[in-house]
């Protein structure tokens, strides 16, 4: 595994969202239905004052450090976050000329990186045409086309639409891909991704 790259994105909902009983509230009073959550950030405090709903859980342990950082925390996390990364994405859920133009942005950052990952809630499925400038750029799937969906609101559906991606520039070996399907509770309204990458 020490050479292999593990990449993962999961859609944590905010807490101003309208979702009842899977609210965060709810969730992480629950009693052992919590997932533990491991929020790497590089300032714990700004983290609690642009995410409180998520800092003041239970369930939610702040840790200093960057995605760079070889952190082992004290007990293994449901999921790990990285509060601050350059290559994470959430475009518009909404309107697919904002989600296009967002994508555009993002594939003239991506031309200045070297081997660039891009993973994120990107509201679109990967043959989208708001999706085409990154694809253009040469970042492909990392998850196979028959690869389970994402989106599920809650359900625990995974026939839903894939719309969590990890983009990955040709230079990168796809190792391992997978939408994370979990047993119980979901932590969220989408199944995380899950992608190892050898050089």
């Amino acid at each position: 595994m020490a050479d292999t790259l593990r990449i993962a994105t999961c859609n944590v909902r905010n807490g101003r969202a309208p979702d009842g009983r899977n609210a965060w509230p709810f969730q992480w009073r629950r009693a052992g239905t919590g997932p533990e959550i491991e929020v790497l950030t590089r300032d714990p405090a700004a983290f609690r004052r642009r995410a409180p709903h998520l800092a003041g859980a239970g369930c939610v342990h702040l840790t200093a450090g960057d995605v760079r950082d070889a952190i082992t925390p004290a007990a293994a996390p449901d999921l790990v976050i990285h509060a601050a990364t350059p290559a994470s994405a959430a475009l518009d859920a909404d309107d697919p000329e904002r989600r296009r133009h967002a994508a555009g942005i993002l594939a003239d950052w991506a031309a200045d990186w070297t081997a660039p990952v891009l993973a994120g809630d990107l509201n679109a499925t990967i043959d989208a045409p708001e999706l085409a400038p990154l694809l253009a750029t040469g970042l492909r799937a990392a998850l196979p086309r028959d690869a389970l969906g994402t989106d599920h609101g809650f359900t625990g559906r995974t026939d839903g639409p894939r719309i969590d991606h990890v983009l990955v520039d040709p230079s990168w070996k796809v190792a391992a891909a997978t939408v994370a399907v979990r047993e119980g509770r979901p932590p969220s309204d989408h199944w995380a991704v899950v992608v190892d990458l050898s050089a």
